[in-house]
């Protein structure tokens, strides 16, 4: 069994070897797949809605001006204004809708083809640091190699763990737990079928599930300091030192 101190002293001993590679690969992932595409459109809605309003409000005042004669018409004018105001809304909500589909689609398209092979070269990328001098190129590796099957595995590994995260929690962090070590296959074997990359992934992890889950936890006063620090102890150390421990972690448990 492997120990956690023996699998982070040794991710320790990498990042030094390598420091500012790592730091800067870290870096461009955490940007990379950590960015999100979003758009305000709270107040184009509320501008919408409150241009009719004061628009009614116009009218409204200019039907006073006519009097009780003219009661029969503002009543008409109030119909046409409402329905005005119920079809602006609905223009307004079915647009949002829309828009918010479109970028939801343009994320899962770049996070499928761009996305996923950028976090497949990361991986290749701190496991050979462990025994080559690894080059920042490696992030490109899985747009060289095997690119349509990293993108076809990876959005299953993708969706699997979000499915099983709605149905519940617990089941949904083991078995993420479980698919820990696709991305790591991938980065080593991108032409793996992918059967056999979650098969090999949960093999690894059987066993080693708990015992990953509290080397995650071992970093968490790490990421209470990088709170304290503004985020820099985290960019400039933490994720960095963790990216090259979870690929020790790879090779530890491919070797058994």
């Amino acid at each position: 069994m492997w120990r956690r101190k023996d699998i982070k002293g040794q991710g320790k001993a990498a990042l030094k070897r390598s420091y500012w590679k790592s730091v800067l690969v870290s870096l461009l992932l955490s940007l990379v797949l950590g960015s999100s595409m979003g758009a305000s459109f709270g107040n184009g809605f509320t501008d919408g809605i409150s241009g009719g309003q004061e628009a009614s409000g116009a009218v409204q005042d200019e039907k006073d001006s006519y009097g009780e004669d003219a009661d029969y018409e503002s009543a008409a004018e109030s119909e046409v204004r409402e329905a005005g105001v119920v079809a602006s809304t609905i223009v307004f909500v079915s647009a949002f809708f829309l828009v918010l589909f479109l970028i939801a689609g343009i994320s899962v398209i770049i996070d499928v083809f761009i996305l996923n092979p950028l976090q497949v070269g990361g991986a290749r990328f701190f496991i050979r640091n462990q025994t080559h001098d690894a080059q920042v190129k490696n992030l490109m590796h899985g747009f060289d190699h095997g690119w349509k099957n990293i993108t076809k595995t990876m959005f299953f590994y993708d969706m699997y763990r979000f499915l099983w995260l709605l149905l519940l929690i617990v089941p949904g962090i083991v078995k993420s737990y479980e698919y820990r070590m696709v991305p790591y296959l991938l980065a080593e074997d991108p032409d793996m079928e992918m059967e056999q990359v979650f098969a090999t992934s949960k093999r690894m992890m059987s066993g080693n599930k708990w015992a990953a889950f509290k080397l995650d936890l071992s970093f968490l006063g790490w990421y209470i300091l990088s709170c304290a620090t503004f985020g820099i102890l985290e960019i400039f150390y933490v994720t960095p030192y963790r990216n090259n421990v979870d690929a020790v972690l790879y090779l530890t448990l491919r070797e058994k």
